[in-house]
């Protein structure tokens, strides 16, 4: 059974999976709503959609008149299959330490080596594990969740701060957030001297000294702060490791941008406007520093030491009905 769209004048202009992302939560069920992420309206598009008679494309601009062709039946049975599979997702008894709780939404403070989401060799004792069994005990946890109400990431060796949905309304809301880099992420990162392309200047100001400056310039950095812009993708040469570099012609490196200060102990506070992957990580390595711990990118591990010296300590956002709330380490 297919659904069929035509193509007014306010959506004429607009990209094929952007009216997407807009028309599917509004016309099907709350349960499949978090199921319709970016990356699932490629699959949707590329299986499941056309426009006008012709296979549908998720960069396709559209145009009035045109007519949108969706396959509902095949798509809901789809998200039935993928609810079903997270049913699978284990709940564990943990420490997981929580920071702040709401009725919709919690952080938590992320342990090192803990990984976020399941995945081969780690299909247990993830962080989704132990927030659905911290939840779970609670009577709390709301099976149509995806991996457990969690919005974003952090690596495994990277531990810190984490905030989490207990709502499908509230996981929407807090993904969108992430997604449009509405949230203010600031990690602290334990560094040692490379090959330096770029001196990092030395700051008098403690970790809360320097965060303190940022909450009074609502978080628009000084000139005490370096700003570093460039495009992230795949490193050719390590494929386990991604890199950073200050053009690219490439559509697979995607632009990312990070404020760095070392402040009084010598270590380095990054903060992120967007949330590539490793971008703290290749962003250092580019200007020749890494982060103690980190083999990945050319460190060496210290005697006993555990995953690397990066830890997420500030986390801010906009929440509904209470505004902007921060949390800190």
């Amino acid at each position: 059974m297919s659904t069929t769209i035509g193509v007014d004048f306010e959506n004429a202009g607009n990209r094929l999976d952007t009216f997407l992302a807009e028309y599917l939560p509004a016309h099907m069920p709350v349960k499949y709503h978090t199921l319709i992420t970016r990356s699932q309206l490629i699959r949707i598009i590329d299986k499941y959609t056309t426009v006008n008679d012709v296979p549908g494309r998720k960069g396709l601009k559209l145009k009035e008149g045109d007519s949108i062709s969706i396959d509902i039946q095949a798509l809901v049975e789809s998200l039935d299959n993928e609810i079903e599979q997270r049913s699978s997702l284990q709940g564990i008894e943990s420490d997981l330490e929580v920071i702040d709780e709401g009725d919709e939404w919690m952080v938590v403070n992320k342990p090192k080596g803990v990984v976020v989401h399941p995945g081969i060799g780690n299909w247990t004792g993830t962080l989704a594990n132990m927030i659905k069994g911290h939840l779970e005990k609670k009577g709390e946890y709301d099976s149509l969740l995806d991996r457990a109400g969690i919005v974003h990431r952090l690596d495994k060796g990277v531990s810190g701060l984490m905030i989490v949905a207990k709502s499908v309304k509230m996981q929407i809301y807090l993904k969108k957030l992430f997604e449009e880099h509405d949230v203010v992420k600031i990690y602290e990162a334990n560094i040692i001297p490379g090959g330096r392309r770029l001196e990092l200047p030395q700051s008098d100001d403690t970790v809360s000294e320097a965060i303190v400056k940022l909450e009074k310039t609502k978080y628009l950095p000084d000139e005490s702060w370096t700003k570093v812009s460039g495009y992230i993708g795949r490193d050719p040469f390590n494929r386990r490791r991604m890199k950073f570099q200050i053009e690219t012609e490439s559509d697979t490196f995607k632009h990312a941008t990070s404020y760095i200060k070392r402040v009084k102990n010598g270590n380095c506070l990054i903060m992120i406007e967007t949330g590539r992957m490793h971008q703290i990580r290749a962003t250092l390595r580019f200007l020749g520093y890494a982060i103690l711990g980190d083999e990945l990118y050319g460190a060496p591990m210290a005697p006993g030491q555990e995953g690397i010296e990066l830890k997420s300590i500030y986390l801010g956002l906009v929440l509904p009905d209470i505004g902007f709330k921060k949390w800190s380490l």
